[in-house]
């Protein structure tokens, strides 16, 4: 069963875990983490049966950060998995960056308390490129978990197929998709695919804030730029807490996630 995780800002996800809907599924941006530990700490450090998945906040930042600067966040919360750094649609520099990364974690395994899984992000411009990514991460690098960047439904047309694909040759192997694409059926038909754990999001909770509802029947949906979202003042995002809530469940239903 495939899992959605909601990407908020850490006020909302405070109210969602008070009213029961942040779930057991989470991915969370490293530089925020060690921008606000004491708060994420109270929010993420009691969840009960959770997977908790760091990512290297690459979209965010434009880069990808260094183990060296993710390492408070993994002290912090002890995240299930760490997500590898990685570059858009460029398989080799992204493999040539994870190696780098693990040879990072390896000189500072000593002050390491807790060494977390590893996830590498798949890339790459062609079908065939990525699957040679994807080869490298579980042969070579040993990655725990494969990711499916949301870059890859405008590189390939979708990302159905490669999921598919991915599922079948490496079954052992959890694969989570990285983000919404701007068609929510190709993001939904993919994360019903056999193998994958879960997909991440703002869009959902976006749109909300927007007054905006998703519909499988659009072809494309898009909510528009971030703009303040991870600064919504705690008065707009209480009245629109219904709408949040709503939009989070509808799209677990798609995906027929119980939120467990």
């Amino acid at each position: 069963m495939s899992r959605f995780a909601p990407v908020v800002p850490i006020q909302i996800a405070r109210r969602l875990k008070e009213i029961g809907h942040l779930g057991g599924y989470h991915l969370l941006l490293a530089h925020d983490v060690v921008d606000k530990p004491e708060t994420y700490k109270e929010v993420y450090g009691d969840l009960d049966h959770r997977t908790l998945i760091l990512d290297n906040s690459l979209v965010e930042l434009g880069r990808p950060m260094t183990f060296e600067e993710m390492q408070p966040a993994v002290k912090l919360l002890n995240p299930e998995y760490v997500v590898l750094p990685d570059i858009l649609n460029d398989s080799f520099g992204t493999l040539d960056l994870a190696e780098e990364f693990q040879r990072e974690i390896a000189h500072l395994h000593a002050s390491i308390l807790f060494y977390p899984d590893l996830a590498g992000v798949i890339q790459g411009r062609s079908l065939s490129e990525c699957m040679l990514c994807a080869r490298v991460f579980v042969k070579s690098l040993r990655v725990d978990m494969l990711c499916v960047p949301r870059v890859l439904v405008e590189t390939l047309g979708t990302r159905v197929c490669l999921v598919q694909m991915l599922g079948e040759r490496y079954p052992d192997i959890p694969i989570h998709l990285l983000g919404f694409s701007n068609s929510l059926l190709d993001d939904v038909n993919a994360a019903r695919k056999l193998g994958v754990t879960g997909i991440d999001s703002a869009v959902p909770i976006r749109a909300a804030l927007k007054g905006m509802s998703m519909s499988l029947s659009l072809p494309l949906f898009d909510p528009g730029p971030r703009g303040n979202y991870w600064e919504a003042p705690q008065e707009f995002v209480e009245s629109k807490l219904p709408a949040i809530v709503h939009q989070i469940t509808t799209y677990r239903g798609w995906i027929n996630d119980a939120y467990s």
